[in-house]
């Protein structure tokens, strides 16, 4: 199989560029192009599709070989560049073969160009109607475009050829999720959990539509399941410790995190999480070392000030919390959380009239009555605006 797929995929991407050898080579590697369409289960005359690999496996060998294959070329004058004009010029040549355009798809869909690579893969669609793999392809463009109603188009009709592909329905899941069916989501997960009672993304998904539904141990019993079943699988430990913070539960959350963390997971967005579960369990030491090591690295990002500044309050370091709030408010004026940090913290330093102005130059710069009054209430019930009211009466 993987020889075959490589012949197709030298066929269908490199082509053959220079006269001799290589033209010769390339009628050999058109032969297997047609020999890997038939062990992938498509009809090379009318392209009915009977499709034997699943799709995920499909895309995945395709890709491996095609950077081999680019990698490994002996003729470095050969780029990607080369290839384009190649295949431009044998679908000229031959405008009724599919396989220059599906190839060209493959490449524009691998420079990450999905409108280019759709153009490829709908006219190839014209000429294999019934090609499982093309309207999944061209469904993922559409989805990377933002374009649901037709990526939703091409997945359905997908799935209708091969019902059977988990990829697929999963694939429907997120389209769905996207464009706000969430009825058509949650069918859809539930026909992949049916397929693949394993798989990462559908139990995720199906828990995370559980507990917006209030039915928190139903959402978490089907991921401690999978976790029991893939103790050491990362994703899942991850995910799970996503939904015991959505529950509430962030100690559970790190049990599992901080795992991952020592075994070297950087990503930042897992550095925030952890440092949040961090703070919502009091381990306020912690959250500000990851809090600190991720500014440095991303300087401008306001969550991360905010968070710090949070930090720095709850520890009563009420100087360093007001100076992390001025700074986020100077770059960001209409950020609403770092006023509503900044009014916390003075009125915690029993700055009443500090609290008021800040709560004046926030109604200038943000448009939102319903949290300038909790602000406002804030300071007006505030131990000491009350003693501050009753001197002036007296006085």
């Amino acid at each position: 199989m993987l020889s075959n797929l490589r012949f197709f995929l030298i066929a269908a991407v490199l082509g053959s560029v220079v006269p001799g050898p290589a033209a010769a080579a390339t009628e050999t590697l058109s032969a297997g192009m047609t020999e890997e369409r038939a062990s992938s289960g498509l009809s090379s005359a009318s392209g009915a599709a009977a499709p034997a690999m699943d799709f995920k496996s499909y895309q995945k060998n395709l890709d491996d070989l095609f950077y081999v294959t680019m990698s490994t070329n002996p003729d470095t004058r050969y780029g990607m560049n080369a290839a384009i004009i190649d295949l431009s010029r044998k679908q000229r040549q031959n405008p009724k073969d599919p396989e220059p355009l599906i190839a060209l798809g493959h490449i524009y869909r691998i420079l990450g160009q999905p409108a280019e690579a759709n153009r490829f893969y709908r006219k190839a669609i014209k000429l294999q109607k019934d090609n499982y793999y093309l309207y999944v392809f061209s469904g993922m463009m559409y989805y990377q475009l933002k374009n649901y109603a037709p990526a939703l188009r091409q997945i359905e009709r997908a799935i209708q050829l091969n019902p059977n592909d988990v990829y697929a329905w999963l694939a429907r899941g997120r389209t769905a999720r996207e464009s706000g069916q969430e009825e058509k989501a949650l069918g859809s997960y539930r026909r992949a959990h049916e397929l693949d009672p394993e798989n990462d993304e559908a139990i995720f998904m199906l828990s995370a539509y559980e507990l917006k539904k209030g039915r928190k141990r139903t959402a978490l019993k089907l991921f401690e399941e999978l976790h029991q079943k893939k103790p050491q699988n990362d994703y899942v430990r991850y995910q799970l410790g996503a939904l015991y913070m959505m529950n509430d539960e962030p100690k559970q959350t790190l049990n599992l995190w901080e795992d991952l963390f020592y075994h070297g997971d950087r990503n930042p967005e897992f550095l925030f999480s952890l440092a949040l579960a961090y703070f919502q369990t009091g381990k306020y030491e912690q959250a500000e070392s990851l809090l600190e090591h991720m500014q440095f690295f991303y300087p401008r990002e306001p969550g991360i000030q905010f968070m710090l500044g949070e930090t720095y309050r709850v520890q009563e370091r009420l100087d360093e919390a007001v100076r992390t709030y001025r700074a986020l408010l100077a770059e960001y004026p209409g950020y609403m959380n770092a006023y509503t940090g900044l009014v916390m913290t003075l009125l915690q330093a029993k700055d009443v009239p500090g609290a008021r102005k800040a709560l004046a130059e926030a109604a200038t710069s943000i448009s939102n009555p319903s949290m300038l009054a909790q602000l406002e209430n804030a300071i007006n019930n505030n131990p000491e605006a009350i003693v501050e009211t009753h001197e002036k009466s007296a006085a």
